[in-house]
Parts: C-alpha cells; sequence; structure tokens
C-alpha cells in the first residue's frame, strides 16, 4: 500500500504539500459537493462573500 501511494505521489508532483488528493486517488474517494442542504459543506475559505456561518467546516476562515 505504501508504494503505490508513493508512486502516485511521484506521478503528481503538484500534490507534495498537500497529501489529501493523493488519498483520494488511492481510496478513489469522490469529490464532497461543496452545498448541500442550504449550508456549504467544506472549503478553503468563504466563497462569493458568504461568511462561516454558512459553512459545516472552513480550512482557513478569514471572516
Amino acid at each position: 500500500m505504501i508504494q503505490e501511494i508513493m508512486k502516485l505521489a511521484y506521478k503528481y508532483p503538484i500534490s507534495r504539500t498537500n497529501e489529501q488528493g493523493i488519498l483520494n486517488l488511492y481510496f478513489k474517494f469522490s469529490q464532497v459537493p461543496i452545498f448541500r442542504d442550504g449550508k456549504f459543506l467544506y472549503d478553503y475559505w468563504e466563497r462569493f462573500g458568504n461568511t462561516r456561518d454558512r459553512y459545516i467546516l472552513l480550512k482557513y476562515p478569514k471572516t
């Protein structure tokens, strides 16, 4: 398993600072939808002028 994950990391070097993408490729996860049931689920930071109370999880909240 480790060798296969390392092969993916070398194949996609842009991911060296973000292992989440490599693990998604290995485990074949689908992308989490951005918006559902009136709330934003997950994002890097607030989009389109929304405040953090509209999100379930933000990596780096600005507001």
